[in-house]
């Protein structure tokens, strides 16, 4: 680090030092992979690395603690937490090891009905269709929500557009309509709906093992990790009360948390925030690029995903949340009343 730089990064932790607030960094996966179109995974030497970073310079401390500071209305100084979305199986094997290496707690925000499961996530399912040893070049003519879509796949180029496009086009529909486009290009594709070793999901013994060790908690990241905007009221309420009771009954303690599925800000309505407190949540966490400051609003606790990134990279990423004054803070909760309006 040069001389020029040492000062930018003396000046911006002095000023993060007098506010009081939290990062929250958010992962999918800790694994070493051959292919990862989504960017979902960063490698274990990385996220050791990134762990250590967090120690040396921040209080690391779990998302309930967090929650607990933000009901009284304060944080300590440089916090930091850590958590995991969808509940895959290399977060028991391989963060879990890490984390507990460094005594680092972390809540990991599990998709209950993926649990024991014998699939994959919709998104690995695209990718095991069009991207692995795919030869199928032949046209794909499907309906989507009622819209036709062509696409004439002539080579592994134009395998990778289609699966662009349809990554895009199943996010932003209801979970109905993605089990029957991928039971169609299943069909289509002549492959097996299998799940490959490298791309397991928690079995609910490794679930238990992992929340009855004392570093660890578990929220809800719904049933089926669905858009909630593209759902009906009633497909809400099933998924964010079914998730919670499916996880409070494998783990045996009551969940008091969910991650929205997907977890930017147009992927929740104006029904979301309401539905999740009347089920009981007591917080919620998205994708919004902030710090959580002691005024914020504990349905909408900003978090950052961390990529596989080097630790240079996070530090810039971090720096650039670093704000003396929450500014950043109400500017985004007056979006967000604009936005949500009958949650406030």
């Amino acid at each position: 680090m040069n001389y020029i730089n040492k000062i930018i990064y003396y000046t911006k932790n002095f000023y993060i030092k007098r506010q009081n607030s939290c990062l929250v960094l958010f992962y999918h996966r800790v694994n070493d992979l051959d292919l990862d179109p989504q960017l979902l995974s960063i490698s274990p030497k990385k996220f050791e690395d990134e762990v250590k970073y967090l120690k040396n310079n921040f209080n690391i401390i779990s998302f309930s603690e967090m929650i607990q500071y933000l009901q009284n209305n304060e944080l300590p100084k440089m916090s930091a937490v850590i958590t995991f979305d969808d509940g895959y199986a290399d977060n028991y094997y391989i963060a879990k090891e890490i984390l507990s290496k460094y005594n680092a707690p972390a809540t990991f925000f599990v998709t209950s009905g993926m649990i024991d499961s014998e699939r994959e996530f919709w998104w690995d399912e695209l990718e095991n269709i069009f991207l692995i040893d795919f030869e199928i070049y032949k046209p794909l003519e499907i309906f989507i929500d009622n819209v036709k879509y062509y696409w004439d796949i002539k080579n592994k180029y134009d395998a990778v557009v289609v699966y662009q496009n349809l990554i895009k086009l199943l996010h932003y529909t209801n979970k109905f309509q993605i089990n029957k486009t991928m039971k169609y290009l299943f069909d289509w594709s002549g492959k097996k709906r299998i799940q490959r070793f490298t791309h397991k999901t928690l079995t609910k013994e490794e679930l238990k093992n992992l929340a009855s060790e004392k570093l660890f908690e578990v929220g809800s990241h719904t049933v089926n990790h669905c858009c909630l905007a593209f759902e009906s009221d009633e497909e809400q309420y099933f998924e964010m009360t079914e998730s919670k009771k499916n996880l409070e009954n494998i783990i045996g303690r009551e969940i008091t948390s969910i991650s929205y599925p997907f977890g930017n800000i147009t992927d929740i309505n104006n029904k979301t925030i309401k539905i999740v407190k009347e089920i009981g949540y007591k917080s919620a966490t998205a994708i919004i690029n902030s710090l959580v400051f002691k005024n914020t609003n504990l349905y909408l606790i900003p978090k950052i995903l961390s990529r596989n990134d080097n630790i240079d990279d996070l530090h810039n990423k971090i720096q650039s949340l670093k704000n003396p004054i929450d500014i950043l803070d109400k500017i985004n909760q007056k979006v967000f009343r604009d936005k949500l309006k009958a949650t406030f």
